[in-house]
């Protein structure tokens, strides 16, 4: 009924303000630990712009405002960058401009300012006729939790980390981040990046990798050993879609137990278990004779910093996967190790 389709959307809002405040918190962790890097590979800003567009369109229309996402035809379409970066960025841009939007549009426009045979001079713009923010104002709207107040509409949320992550994530990449803006009179926030052109090869290559939403090997035998029920739910219709066969336990001890009572191409190992954890696990099953000791290990884990990972590596695992886990990095990771 009514009620309870109200009730459904108000918790599913409850939940995405609260991941997006504990994504918001981890992101400004790892940057200010400097265990962010950029990680450059061959990518294509236009169905970035349309991927932006479908993300934030439903948001807009229920708003009443326009919004266009447009990547001008001198861009160009073969550059190397990080492209989860420069979306993140993108993405806490266009979800404030919106925020602070009633009236009016939002866009997003990316240009191409100076180009040669080596490189790209780009200009990323996100515009909207929102409330503005008064000049003195401007001189710390980048510092953490610095937030805007909006007097006609006290429903705005939100954790004031967006925005500082976002001009730590374009530094990062050799940028700078600015804006302009008056009281009333909307706002542009604007950075500029100097990008790599790629090659032809290396678009396609990424383009097969991306394409991966199955596993490669017909009948892979998974093993996974998570005591979150609701993670092992989840992470099995995950791999049983992407065509593997699992099992799974609640504890390093039982998977043990299965690693030497059947045979199996993969584990998908979590690092915090009751009994016996993920890391002794490992180290036990590393002990054993062949062909069980070589068996591929991939740590999931909550823990997201590089150290995490080292432990990991160093426990004997193969590769790691944190949490929230993500389908596609996921079947990546069993392709790579049972390919």
């Amino acid at each position: 009924n009514i009620e309870q389709h109200n009730c459904i959307n108000t918790i599913l809002q409850s939940s995405a303000m609260l991941l997006d405040i504990i994504n918001h918190v981890l992101d400004l962790s790892k940057i200010e630990a400097k265990q962010v890097a950029v990680r450059e590979s061959a990518m294509d800003l236009r169905p970035m712009c349309g991927k932006l567009h479908d993300m934030f369109r439903q948001q807009t229309e229920q708003s009443g405002i326009s919004l266009t996402c447009e990547c001008h035809e001198k861009v160009p379409s073969l550059l190397l960058g990080d492209a989860n970066l420069i979306e993140q960025v993108l993405v806490n841009l266009m979800s404030n401009a919106i925020k602070f939007t009633r009236h009016g549009s939002v866009s997003l426009n990316i240009e191409c300012r100076r180009k040669n045979d080596v490189e790209a001079e780009l200009y990323f713009q996100v515009i909207d006729t929102g409330i503005g923010i008064e000049k003195d104002k401007q001189s710390f709207i980048f510092e953490e939790y610095a937030q805007i107040e909006d007097p006609g509409n006290r429903k705005i949320r939100g954790t004031g980390l967006g925005l500082t992550i976002s001009k730590q994530l374009v530094e990062l990449m050799g940028g700078d981040i600015r804006l302009i803006s008056s009281k009333n009179k909307g706002a542009t926030f604007f950075f500029g990046l100097t990008l790599q052109l790629a090659s032809a090869s290396e678009v396609s290559k990424k383009e097969t990798v991306a394409k991966a939403k199955t596993v490669t090997k017909p009948n892979i035998r998974v093993l996974l050993a998570e005591d979150n029920k609701l993670n092992r739910k989840v992470t099995i219709a995950i791999l049983r879609k992407a065509g593997c066969r699992v099992d799974a336990v609640e504890n390093g001890k039982k998977a043990i137990m299965q690693v030497r009572e059947e045979h199996y191409d993969a584990v998908l190992m979590d690092c915090q278990m009751p009994v016996l954890d993920g890391f002794e696990a490992t180290t036990k099953i590393r002990a054993m004779d062949e062909p069980m000791c070589n068996i591929p290990i991939i740590a999931i884990t909550a823990h997201a910093m590089e150290k995490d990972q080292e432990k990991c590596m160093e426990s004997g695992m193969d590769d790691y996967l944190s949490k929230p886990i993500c389908h596609k990095k996921l079947i990546d990771l069993i392709n790579k190790h049972t390919g």
